[in-house]
């Protein structure tokens, strides 16, 4: 099992990675800025990927294809553990490929289902950050069970819908 730490709070991470508890981490755009302050966010992902030994997802904002690209390439560059995160979206599954064709490893997030987590993987992907709505979790709690234990309705929203693919919704 790997455990990654989604943050980009550099005391925490020091902490986790000093005892030893994370294999990885996982940062987003809000993120990196919530901790940034005046400090650009690259220097920010430097700094990360300078206390942890494994893998540091970093994720383009860019949603365009040739932006998400190029974007990816530059961030890669920025050290030798850094995890190129693109979203699940139709201009994102070509973009995986090609950067995954060119040994940058990919972290694909807003991953909604099995299906698209296996899209993401047959397009290259080294990780996949499943994604589930919190919206849909407190609604199917208030509906069914309120006293349900988390693990026995996480399976249940697994199929969440994300308006910006059009694989959101691939089932078998």
């Amino acid at each position: 099992m790997k455990l990654f730490l989604d943050t980009a709070d550099l005391a925490d991470i020091r902490w986790a990675s000093r005892a030893g508890l994370i294999d990885g981490v996982t940062t987003n755009p809000s993120l990196l800025s919530q901790s940034a302050g005046d400090v650009e966010p690259r220097d920010v992902l430097k700094e990360i990927c300078s206390l942890v030994d494994g893998p540091v997802s970093a994720e383009v904002v860019a949603v365009d294809g040739d932006g998400m690209y190029h974007e990816g390439r530059e961030l890669a560059k920025i050290a030798e553990n850094i995890v190129v995160k693109i979203p699940m979206i139709e201009d994102g599954l070509p973009v995986i490929r090609r950067l995954a064709g060119e040994g940058i490893r990919v972290n694909v997030t807003l991953c909604f289902s099995a299906n698209q987590a296996l899209l993401a993987a047959k397009a290259g992907a080294s990780f996949i950050s499943p994604r589930q709505v919190r919206d849909q979790i407190d609604a199917f709690i208030a509906a069914y069970n309120q006293d349900a234990h988390p693990f026995a309705w996480t399976k249940q929203v697994v199929f969440a819908k994300h308006p910006r693919s059009k694989y959101a919704d691939l089932r078998n």
